[in-house]
């Protein structure tokens, strides 16, 4: 049976920046090593038969006849897999079977004896359920990015819309390729094995906007600020340091801008509804938005 991700399982400590220079990602890991594997496996280590439903079909055969050391090592999608992807620095491959594929053919559909080395050492393979509700999950409003990996539903978070499905992440759950249909062993551990330099070459797409966002601030151009700023939050990336750099500028404005929404209700000055409106201006579309729009209403 799969498990629900909670957020308090994952808890707020484990996206915590680790920096991505001279992170190699082949090359083991105390964090994952402490996984069980064959998370879906019994004593025996056998992946077991999925929970069957109507229309699944049986066991055909087909993970019987994959030589073990050619079978790739799969975890669910746990809380503490993920904190060991992260505290590893080990990149992730998110794993959507067909609906009506038994677990066990599902799991070798995708194998060969290089990449079952990779998943038993230096990449977490990761086989979800398809779920096909889309019912939109809770949204406090934030602009701020998180992971998709907080996500109860990662098939409607990482928009998954067939199957098969291969998604393949960092260990912060950003996605840097894709296949809906199963690629070569070749090709897959091709793509694992660039997800470093794709972190490297996004934060430094990143880095090119978080230098806008800056002079805006250092010049007072709070409009200009928030355009560059909000560029990068709309990515969704999280973890890389221009990612987290830019999260953490953003927070400082808007905490800034709620201080002084703060004071003016605190003080209620005469010119307090002009300089709310103005901002109001200012911080259209931000997290503030609706800290003065109900400042406003307080003092009508």
């Amino acid at each position: 049976m799969f498990r629900i991700i909670s957020l308090t399982a994952i808890g707020v400590g484990l996206f915590a920046l680790f920096g991505i220079a001279g992170s190699p990602v082949f090359a083991g890991g105390v964090a994952r090593g402490a996984l069980n594997k064959n998370k879906y496996g019994g004593k025996n280590g056998k992946i077991e038969a999925w929970q069957k439903k109507g229309g699944k079909k049986t066991h055909g055969g087909g993970y019987d006849s994959v030589p073990k050391e050619e079978r790739i090592v799969w975890f669910v999608p746990d809380a503490e897999v993920f904190e060991a992807a992260a505290k590893d620095k080990q990149p992730v491959i998110l794993y959507f079977p067909e609906e009506d594929l038994d677990m066990m053919d599902a799991s070798v559909e995708l194998s060969g004896p290089d990449i079952m080395k990779v998943s038993d050492d230096s990449a977490l393979f990761i086989m979800i359920e398809y779920n096909a509700d889309r019912t939109p999950s809770f949204n406090d409003g934030s602009k701020i990015p998180t992971s998709k990996f907080l996500s109860p539903n990662l098939s409607r978070d990482y928009n998954v819309a067939k199957t098969p499905t291969f998604i393949v992440c960092d260990w912060y759950g950003n996605e840097y390729e894709r296949y809906t249909k199963i690629p070569t062993e070749k090709d897959m551990l091709k793509k694992i094995e660039a997800v470093t330099s794709e972190m490297e070459k996004q934060d430094k797409k990143l880095a090119t906007t978080l230098e806008e966002a800056k002079k805006a601030l250092e010049a007072k151009e709070l409009k200009d600020f928030f355009k560059a700023a909000l560029k990068n939050l709309k990515t969704g990336v999280i973890g890389l340091a221009s990612a987290e750099e830019t999260i953490k500028l953003y927070r400082q404005v808007c905490d800034d801008a709620r201080d002084e929404v703060e004071k003016i209700l605190d003080d209620r000055p005469e010119d307090g509804q002009s300089r709310l409106k103005d901002m109001s201006k200012i911080y259209k579309d931000t997290d503030v938005e609706k800290d003065i729009d109900d400042a406003l209403d307080i003092l009508k």
